[in-house]
């Protein structure tokens, strides 16, 4: 069996090819885009549509800086971006102009509870002379009004505030842009417009306080810094924040939450430290070198800036709060998918933080669903599918139906038990029995056909949806109610004991099933029992899970299937996801190559996982240490949705602890192969393979690490 296995040379070296980077706060989320200088976003929410028929808006158009100096000016957009990175949340971008180097930073501030933006720009003199007539401008080009969001709109300076206020005139939609720190010493709105004043080499010396009631209107802001000597430097900046319902008064207070009596560089500094704070608490799986490390923290941002801090309001039916989008904007697919988030949950509980996985659970646990009752027969808790933004179940269909997945039933079960068993509250399982057993895992006992010992078909993990032939008996949502049924069944034993019996008898029902109809005589655990002529990667969470023995024969004989038939030779790296056929299909899956390696590594594959482990990484590095969905078959260039959240940085966390697990024989507390923890009683002791990062900020490599009481600045930079 070893001769099928080989790590063939690499065809294709990872390389940069993305050029949006973004930033989230909970509320909403930024994008920098690195090809055109300029922030192109700032969405209202974090997910893609409210209630299925409300999509979440991009307010602004663009906004950016510009620059005077010497007489020559223009809009840095017309600048070369000389180095760009991420730290976190907070995006750095460095330009040069006018004998100037200019450092900016780009973020959406945990600080401001609400949709916003930070944008500051430190203009430096590292030259030895004198450079004077220096100025600084900003852009806000917002759209808050109807059709394209150009119409029907109107901006008024407040003084107080230093703020221009944008306001849609056909709805509440408003959003403050405000400088702090330094005073801008002009400012400038439509018709007496700030782009065409820089565009045209002027100066705004006169100063514009209304808009009128107009259509396509921006604002903008001149700092004048007189003249910068050589080492000298100056730092202005500002804040967007919106609120849908007008209160002004309300999202000042916000703003002034974060930026009272701070200038520009201070408030920077305070979202940098309070994101080295959060990332402090990390558990560090053993093993990592530093950029493993550093890029193992910065998937723990991309979770972050996919979970909803937006307030839960039950008598407006109003419930997004803790969940978790299946990718970050300007990914196409932020919606709250049940599978991604499970992922994402459990690399959460994994890395330590419990609050935020809980409120992952707790999110789908209160959500409305049941609406797809009479295609699952029984009444249910968790979605078939996924969730609007507001909390409400939610299916795709088409011409052959809806999707309706039953793996996700499993799946939570599991990512439930893996926040017990890295130390949630025990009581969480007392608060949500009732739902867990007879909405959850009693579903999965009554789906269970008598005949085959499998559940009943469905559209599983690559939604073939429900009619003329897309549901299937499939292995992916068998083996997830084998590892739910077993987790349900420990929590039962303390609690019901003919439940208890009855999730393990079902269990074992179900693992002969899926023996008996979905392995050949040649050994290969296929898709289905339907699609037996084809190969289909999503098996490998049996042996990643231990539902069938990931060193015996069925794992090697079906490793040796998938490298044959799914394998990428072009590239010379990793996997698509099956033999299906369609371009999605046969795109790189970067999920497939983490939950790959992890099965190869089961199977003593050690060489193949920690390739294909090291190829992820790399481009990630080269590509703002972002995950995507895909990479292009041909080229290895970033594709699909970027970043994905749990099948993305969930997945590389998870891969990380695997790795760990493999190497020291201990997960850290969180095991993957439906353990038998109860009410958070931690299954792994100490000498878990974790280093504990709340004990020593210093553990963390190339992340900024900034405390405000200590006063102490750890980074290592990388462009």
């Amino acid at each position: 069996m070893m001769g099928l296995f080989h790590v063939l040379p690499l065809a294709i070296a990872a390389h940069a090819s993305f050029t949006r980077i973004p930033s989230g706060n909970g509320f909403g989320t930024v994008v920098y885009d690195t090809k055109t200088a300029r922030i192109s976003d700032l969405r209202e929410h974090i997910y893609d549509n409210v209630d299925g028929n409300t999509p979440t808006r991009d307010l602004v158009f663009d906004s950016y800086f510009g620059l005077r100096a010497a007489g020559s000016e223009s809009w840095l957009t017309s600048a070369k971006v000389d180095s760009a990175s991420r730290e976190a949340g907070v995006i750095t971008i460095v330009q040069h102009a006018g004998g100037l180097t200019l450092t900016e930073h780009y973020t959406a501030p945990f600080g401001v509870a609400a949709p916003s933006l930070l944008m500051t720009i430190e203009v430096k003199n590292e030259g030895t002379a004198s450079i004077d007539d220096v100025h600084v401008f900003s852009l806000h080009n917002l759209h808050l009004g109807e059709g394209d969001g150009t119409q029907g709109q109107r901006a008024d300076w407040d003084a107080t505030h230093t703020a221009f206020v944008h306001h849609a005139l056909q709805s509440q939609r408003m959003v403050i842009v405000q400088s702090f720190g330094t005073a801008p010493a002009h400012h400038a709105v439509s018709p007496n417009n700030p782009y065409t004043i820089v565009q045209s080499g002027q100066l705004m010396t006169s100063d514009t306080d209304s808009s009128g009631d107009a259509n396509d209107i921006a604002s903008g802001f001149q700092w004048d810094l007189a003249a910068l000597g050589p080492g000298q430097s100056a730092t202005v900046g500002l804040v967007m924040a919106y609120d849908p319902f007008s209160d002004e008064t309300g999202l000042f207070a916000k703003t002034a939450t974060f930026i009272n009596k701070l200038g520009p560089a201070d408030a920077l500094l305070t979202e940098q430290s309070a994101w080295a704070a959060w990332l402090g608490r990390a558990n560090i799986p053993l093993g990592l070198t530093a950029d493993e490390k550093h890029l193992y923290l910065q998937q723990l941002s991309i979770l972050r800036m996919a979970q909803s801090r937006e307030a839960d309001n039950p008598g407006a039916n109003y419930l997004p709060q803790g969940q978790i989008t299946a990718a970050v904007y300007p990914g196409q697919w932020d919606i709250a998918w049940v599978r991604d988030g499970c992922y994402a949950i459990t690399a959460l509980a994994r890395a330590g933080f419990l609050e935020e996985a809980k409120a992952g659970l707790e999110f789908m646990l209160r959500a409305k669903s049941g609406l797809f009752q009479q295609y699952v027969g029984h009444p249910y808790r968790i979605s078939v599918v996924r969730y609007t933004g507001n909390g409400t179940e939610q299916s795709d269909s088409n011409n052959n139906g809806p999707n309706v997945e039953f793996d996700g039933f499993g799946l939570f079960l599991w990512a439930a038990g893996n926040y017990l068993d890295a130390g949630g509250e025990p009581s969480f399982l007392d608060t949500w029995w009732a739902s867990l057993s007879t909405e959850i895992a009693d579903v999965l006992v009554a789906l269970i056909e008598p005949g085959t010992g499998l559940l009943g078909p469905d559209s599983s993990i690559w939604e073939s949806h429900w009619d003329n032939g897309g549901r299937q008996h499939y292995a992916y949502s068998d083996v997830w109610a084998v590892v739910g049924l077993n987790r349900a069944a420990a929590w039962a034993d303390a609690r019901d004991g003919v439940r208890a019996k009855q999730y393990r008898d079902a269990a074992n029902k179900l693992q002969n099933g899926i023996r008996a109809n979905l392995v050949g005589g040649d050994d290969i655990l296929r898709a289905s029992s339907e699609s037996k002529s084809t190969v289909d990667a999503a098996v490998v969470e049996a042996f990643n899970l231990g539902v069938v023995d990931p060193a015996g024969p069925v794992a090697g004989a079906s490793l040796a299937a998938l490298h044959s038939s799914l394998f990428l030779p072009t590239t010379g790296h990793g996997y698509k996801r099956n033999q299906n056929g369609s371009s999605y299909d046969e795109s790189e899956w970067i999920f497939i190559d983490l939950r790959m390696a992890a099965a190869l590594r089961l199977a003593g594959r050690t060489a193949e996982a920690d390739a294909l482990w090291a190829w992820v990484r790399d481009q990630a590095l080269l590509n703002y240490d972002l995950v995507p969905e895909l990479y292009d078959p041909m080229t290895g260039d970033y594709a699909g949705a970027i970043p994905m959240a749990g099948f993305g940085a969930g997945a590389f966390i998870n891969a990380a602890w695997d790795r760990s697990a493999a190497s020291s024989g201990n997960d850290g507390g969180a095991p993957l192969d439906g353990g038998s923890s109860d009410g958070g009683v931690v299954t792994s002791p100490s000498g878990c393979g974790c280093a504990v990062g709340a004990r020593g900020l210093a553990r963390l490599p190339m992340i900024v690490v900034l405390t405000l009481i200590a006063g102490l600045l750890v980074r290592r930079r990388f462009t």
